[in-house]
């Protein structure tokens, strides 16, 4: 029998050839040949493709939710081929399986069904009509694979393969969720915002929910002191009575009480040790990517970082698996790492003899795993040095990280004293203490900075006696929504995988539609997050729950005691009842300043219908005279920035949505900005300037033919060709260059992070020496002075009006275009015009400038409404080095200030 081997991704691949002597050959008398995707070549396509033609315009309505929740029974749940290459990796796989008789699916064994179903995905596509194989490995190790083989199961049988029903069934709920974005999209025009769109999802909404709630509960929080009786030792040991609200009295509310009750009690009361007990702790479990994410967020990563740095240094065999579920190893992923350990730890600077445990121990072990935890990989680096140059400053910080606490495995139990002691005249008031003995693995990896509460354990030892003292507590204040928060809260609800999670916060933290963003290391919500979670308050979609049951029935369905079928149409039930609550959130957004764009909607009559549709089109706002022509049905002539456009109303469709406004019909092109001429018997239109480079005659010419041509601009010559192009988007032709060579003299060129970067070499009067250009391009940072102060900064990607670049950011930023400058006070000065997210008018700049309090609405990083008042004063502060920076710039004022300094004036 001939055999067509499907792995899920080439890596895999590789370690089949491993264990099979090749990609192809014989096992058990079958010859074999081992292909591979590279995940999920195919994808569900969209709603309005999976309907009849007859159900289209319902489907497509974005309009109207009068149809939701959908029928899915209307859908032919068909697939479609992601991308180009997509394609190309499916007809490989194609080209090798038409001479086999049998597949094995060799996907990953994900609990959640995800692998059954990628293979399917793949089998289906080929219209497969032979035997069909699953194999399920206990881990990606040699004797793991074959023994897998060894053990295959007959899964022809599609639906009878309960694992696959599961995931099917996963799938098709989550598809089915997209009913969500356009039920809160319609809500949100309701309420008179217009955002492009809005991503609702089981770990979306539950994340962005947590972070509104946990939000308003710190600007809701009223702080409670109280004031009690606790005693000291003079190592600063506490000693306290346990309290019980309902029976207690030695509690109070002010502090005049405890100072009364303070007479009550001697100093030097005597400690007496109670019980002294030695205890050890077993080292911690493997890092998942969500706890490692929380050690790199304190050096200022971000997810996306993270997971990007992270798949580089994995396709390189330096890390494991990032995307994994396993919180454990097999024996056979320890036996295959340890030989590796020495070398793994002169790569860390830990010293070879603290790894004297070389026999597993049971909490890091699991019978199958489909990749193991998060570890090291095979492919050892020779140095820091080495993961450095190739994935930057993140690259090591990973690796030494995950290296650590790798090794910690190996390393000697921690152990400690746990001494209890009570005070001799009052024995009530007690204190519990943990003093090191051996540090064990704690010499390598301490893992208390991961857990929510920073306590750390003590190590000084009880002193003879203790004396009492007035302590003031008060009630616990909500925790701030920073990272670590967030993915401890996650992995407690048990939602997704490590992962899924880091990258469902990366993706709704990054982009221009983020719905989070962080703020000194707090999760803030976005104007467009806060309309999303407002909406789906009390929502089931954003309740932790609901994942939980869809879980929970879906290993129902892979014990056979559920009908798979009956999985997706849970979140129709989620629709109906969700979408009364959304209609109730409405008057919520009405309460509460979202601090997002809000776009006019003119409402009217269309032949005899009901339209909507938006005021502005290309910049250009409708009179109301305009506004009346289109509804009469009239075509209209406007101007646009790049010439003359004339049009008028439509309901026209973009993707899958259907939408009244303006359409143009014919545009007349400004000769002074742009080119028109023929290009492939085209007419085409293009601007006339590109770089700060005017075409010539010769130039347009050449373009217009198809020819490449090369032109000098700042920095260097480009190269490049016209192409039809796309911006935001809308397609449009211009100028598509393909080639770029930098002037050495004025642009620097190096690696950084495995990228070629190009910057320059000079910033505000300051040319870079070598060292410096090596520090940057090292992920270092970098200080010199300038006529401003002492600048410090790193080299970062940036962003000017609209374009990306690769440049020098220093801490402050001193960029003219974000500052002010005009005479204070006799004197020409500069300060920035931002001021806590707010830019001040040009009027609210001459009231500064004139020595003026000024007074405006603005959100704090809580997204809290205050005013806030203030004048331009002489500020300074202290920079890294110590050195003292003067500046001028906004003076934040209380209110009493304010009112004082606006008398004055």
């Amino acid at each position: 029998m001939k055999l067509l081997i499907l792995c899920e991704k080439p890596d895999v691949k590789r370690k089949f050839e491993k264990a099979l002597g090749g990609t192809t050959g014989f096992f058990n008398g079958n010859y074999f040949q081992i292909v591979a995707s590279h995940g999920h070549l195919l994808t569900l396509d969209e709603p309005a493709n999976q309907i009849s033609a007859s159900l289209k315009p319902k489907y497509a309505d974005w309009s109207n939710i009068n149809y939701l929740p959908w029928n899915l029974n209307d859908f032919s749940w068909k697939n479609v081929f992601k991308t180009d290459n997509d394609r190309a990796t499916f007809n490989y796989i194609e080209q090798a399986s038409f001479d086999k008789d049998a597949i094995v699916i060799a996907t990953d064994n994900d609990p959640s069904g995800e692998g059954d179903v990628l293979g399917w995905e793949i089998v289906n596509a080929l219209d497969w009509k032979g035997k069909v194989y699953r194999i399920r490995f206990a881990d990606e190790t040699p004797k793991g694979i074959i023994k897998s083989l060894n053990n295959w199961e007959d899964a022809t049988e599609q639906f009878k393969q309960p694992i696959y029903l599961a995931g099917l069934a996963r799938q098709r709920f989550d598809y089915a969720s997209m009913q969500y974005s356009r039920m809160a999209l319609y809500f949100a025009r309701q309420a008179h915002h217009s955002p492009a769109t809005l991503r609702l999802g089981r770990l979306k909404s539950v994340i962005l929910n947590k972070i509104y709630l946990q939000t308003k509960a710190i600007n809701e929080y009223v702080k409670k002191p109280f004031y009690e009786v606790r005693f000291k030792d003079s190592n600063g040991n506490i000693f306290k009575r346990s309290f019980d609200e309902a029976t207690d009295m030695f509690r109070f509310n002010s502090r005049t009480g405890a100072e009364k009750d303070l007479i009550n009690y001697v100093q030097n009361n005597v400690v007496i040790i109670d019980e002294t007990k030695g205890k050890s702790k077993q080292p911690p479990a493997l890092l998942d990517l969500g706890r490692l994410s929380v050690l790199l967020a304190k050096k200022g990563y971000t997810p996306k970082q993270i997971l990007t740095t992270y798949q580089r240094m994995y396709e390189a065999g330096i890390v494991s698996y990032p995307r994994t579920a396993d919180t454990k190893i097999t024996q056979g992923n320890f036996d295959e790492l340890l030989p590796l350990a020495p070398k793994i730890a002169d790569v860390v600077g830990v010293s070879k003899s603290l790894l004297t445990h070389k026999l597993s121990r049971k909490k890091f072990i699991i019978t199958k795993a489909d990749h193991g935890a998060n570890r090291p990989g095979l492919n050892v680096p020779n140095s820091l040095t080495e993961i450095s140059a190739k994935y930057g400053a993140l690259g090591q910080l990973i690796y030494e990280t995950l290296a650590k606490s790798y090794l910690a495995m190996l390393c000697e139990d921690y152990e400690y004293d746990q001494i209890k002691a009570h005070l001799n005249l009052n024995p009530d008031f007690k204190s519990e203490i943990n003093v090191p003995k051996k540090l064990g693995y704690k010499a390598i990896f301490d893992e208390s900075s991961l857990n929510d509460d920073d306590d750390e354990e003590q190590n000084t030892l009880f002193s003879n006696s203790a004396s009492p003292f007035i302590f003031e507590g008060a009630n616990p204040k909500p925790k701030l929504p920073t990272h670590k928060f967030l993915i401890n809260y996650l992995d407690k609800t048990g939602i997704g995988t490590a992962a899924t999670r880091l990258s469902t916060i990366s993706d709704i933290s990054e982009g221009d539609r983020a719905l989070t963003q962080l703020k000194k290391r707090v999760y803030c919500l976005t104007g467009l997050g806060k309309l999303q979670a407002i909406l789906s308050l009390d929502c089931k979609i954003a309740d932790e729950k609901t994942s939980k049951k869809l879980f929970d029935l879906m290993n129902l369905v892979k014990k056979n005691q559920a009908n798979w079928k009956d999985i997706p149409n849970l979140i129709n039930d989620m629709v109906l009842a969700d979408k009364e609550i959304m209609q109730r959130n409405i008057t919520k957004l009405k309460n509460v300043r979202i601090n997002m764009k809000e776009v006019e909607y003119i409402t009217g009559k269309f032949n005899g219908q009901d339209v909507a549709f938006k005021r502005e089109w290309g910049g250009h706002k409708f009179t109301d005279t305009e506004v009346q022509a289109l509804l009469a049905g009239q075509s209209i002539k406007i101007r646009v920035k790049s010439g003359e456009v004339s049009g008028r109303l439509a309901r026209q469709q973009y993707n899958d949505t259907l939408f009244w406004g303006f359409k143009a019909e014919e545009k007349i092109y400004d000769e002074k900005t742009y080119i028109t001429g023929k290009f492939n018997g085209q007419e085409v239109h293009f601007k006339r300037e590109w770089g700060g480079h005017k075409f010539t005659d010769s130039e347009i010419q050449a373009l217009l033919a198809g020819q490449v041509i090369k032109f000098s601009v700042k920095g260097g010559e480009v190269s490049g060709k016209l192409d039809q192009q796309q911006y935001k988007g809308k397609p449009f032709w211009g100028f598509k260059a393909e080639d770029k060579t930098y002037d050495e003299a004025v642009y620097a060129t190096g690696m950084y992070d495995g990228e070629e970067v190009h910057f320059k070499r000079v910033w505000g009067n300051h040319i870079f020496t070598t060292n410096e250009i090596q520090t940057l391009l090292a992920g270092g940072s970098v200080s010199f002075d300038t006529a401003k102060g002492n600048v410090k900064g790193i080299l970062a990607k940036q962003k000017y009006k609209g374009k990306s670049f690769w440049g020098f950011k220093p801490e402050i930023d001193i960029d003219p275009d974000n500052y002010v400058t005009g005479k204070f006070r006799g004197k020409i000065i500069k300060f920035k015009r931002v001021w806590g997210g707010h830019r001040f008018t040009d009027e609210e700049v001459a009231a500064l400038l004139a020595g003026k309090v000024i007074s405006f609405r603005n959100i704090n990083d809580f997204q809290v409404e205050y005013t806030a008042h203030g004048k331009l004063a002489k500020q300074s502060f202290k920079n890294s080095e110590g050195k003292t920076i003067k500046y001028y710039g906004f003076k934040f004022l209380t209110p009493e200030a304010a009112a004082e300094f606006k008398l004055k004036e």
